[in-house]
């Protein structure tokens, strides 16, 4: 691996909200992204021409894409991302990835990131209790397989949210 890819790791794994870090929940929703500034979108979008395998900028710029409501090139810039990082390792990417697919009506391609979210398997086990992204994904992947008929993998997936990842059973969204 590159230093410059490590380095990248390095960025994501340190950034607010990432997986590997703990972080204030409050620090991780795109809603608490600062106010943008005159040019700040335009200023992300010139670094990423400059550098398009930056991904931390690339990030930055999906998420002010994404409070701004330019949804589609969230979506874009996000799934570059999520793409882009070794596979099996972070959750952010794919779980914003996935709620800018669902905010476009594109279930099939959020299922897909909300699974990938899923899979990622942490050093420590601690970490799916830590991590609220494992119990968002779970929240947001219930209804499209209930949606599917698969009521089974539901229940699976209700078990592991309460079991594993700490959910209370309370705001399971299936009844």
């Amino acid at each position: 691996m590159s230093r410059r890819a490590l380095l990248l790791i390095a960025f994501i794994a340190l950034a607010p909200g990432c997986s590997l870090i703990l972080a204030d929940p409050d620090e991780t929703q795109v809603g608490h992204v600062p106010a943008d500034t005159p040019g700040e979108e335009t200023r992300l979008r010139g670094q990423v021409a400059e550098n398009p395998d930056d991904l931390g900028v690339r990030f930055a710029l999906a998420r002010r894409q994404e409070q701004n409501g330019l949804l589609e090139a969230a979506s874009l810039n996000y799934g570059i991302v999520a793409q882009g990082l070794p596979a099996g390792r972070f959750t952010r990417p794919w779980l914003a990835y996935a709620r800018v697919e669902l905010a476009l009506d594109r279930d099939r391609s959020a299922q897909h990131a909300l699974e990938n979210v899923l899979a990622v398997v942490p050093d420590d086990e601690s970490w799916y209790q830590l991590n609220a992204d494992y119990r968002d994904a779970a929240l947001l992947l219930a209804p499209l397989l209930a949606r599917e008929g698969k009521s089974e993998d539901v229940e699976k997936l209700r078990a592991r949210f309460v079991d594993q990842l700490g959910g209370e059973p309370e705001e399971w969204p299936i009844r």
